[in-house]
């Protein structure tokens, strides 16, 4: 059983699907199917929403990946979280007319730092139950 990884996910697409209906949205306000076409803010949902679809599966495989390996339910937890804050932020630096770069660059930072530390975890931890468990 994977419980923190299925809330995860569950937190993760609930935030997908918002993005998606506004792209969807967007869409349809601008009669743009392909591409833009010179809408700015279409331009941002579709940036938010495609930086989303780049980072968040790795992350997720990695968090399952722990709780297979048994990583203790706070770590993941915490882990998860960290990476859902980096993903808000992000969102909201970039979505948003009159953006902030602080928040997207902050949301970036979590993100980056979340996927890293996930990335050593994932090392780290086998090894440990290998030689110590």
């Amino acid at each position: 059983m994977l419980p923190v990884t299925s809330l995860f996910c569950a937190v993760l697409t609930f935030i997908f699907m918002r993005l998606s209906f506004h792209v969807v949205s967007l869409r349809k306000r601008t009669q743009s199917w392909l591409r833009p076409d010179g809408s700015e803010e279409l331009e941002r949902a579709i940036r938010a929403q495609t930086s989303f679809i780049t980072y968040v599966p790795i992350g997720v495989v990695m968090v399952a990946c722990l709780e297979l390996n048994r990583a203790p339910w706070y770590l993941l937890a915490f882990m998860s979280m960290f990476l859902v804050i980096g993903r808000i932020l992000y969102i909201d630096g970039v979505n948003k007319p009159h953006s902030n770069p602080r928040k997207r660059n902050l949301g970036i930072a979590f993100t980056f730092s979340a996927l890293l530390c996930l990335g050593v975890l994932n090392v780290v931890w086998p090894l440990y139950i290998l030689f110590y468990d």
